[in-house]
């Protein structure tokens, strides 16, 4: 099953388990001495926990695949910094009237590396 087939599946029922619950334990009020209901409340209380303990291991994952890729990502942060501003000095020697700052998108690209850079490396880079 593919993986996004089994995250929207786990957040169905997620969202269905509240109220199968509470229909579950009307029925169990009703059928009192019937052990139907009962099992079935337990059966959909186990369900909720394993959605929440695979949420919970897909969070771990991700973290851990996250922690795994930082070095590569702060030295790819780093040649996106230098490369924006190899072209900005570029830009700036082929036009005088070029100002990085009024540049925008880039501008703010260069800026939100530099924060980036500086978090990840403790202000050292």
């Amino acid at each position: 099953m593919k993986k996004e087939t089994a995250d929207q599946l786990l957040k169905s029922l997620k969202e269905l388990l509240p109220y199968a619950k509470r229909d579950v334990a009307r029925l169990n009020e009703m059928m009192v001495g019937n052990l139907y209901p009962s099992i079935t409340l337990a059966m959909l209380d186990r369900a909720e926990d394993t959605i929440e303990r695979a949420k919970k291991e897909d969070e771990a994952e991700a973290t851990a695949l996250l922690i795994a890729a930082a070095p590569d990502l702060l030295e790819a942060c780093k040649a996106q910094h230098d490369a924006l501003d190899t072209l900005f000095a570029m830009l700036i020697a082929t036009k005088p009237d070029f100002f990085p700052s009024k540049s925008e998108s880039p501008w703010e690209a260069l800026l939100k590396g530099n924060a980036a850079i500086a978090k990840a490396t403790g202000g050292k880079s």
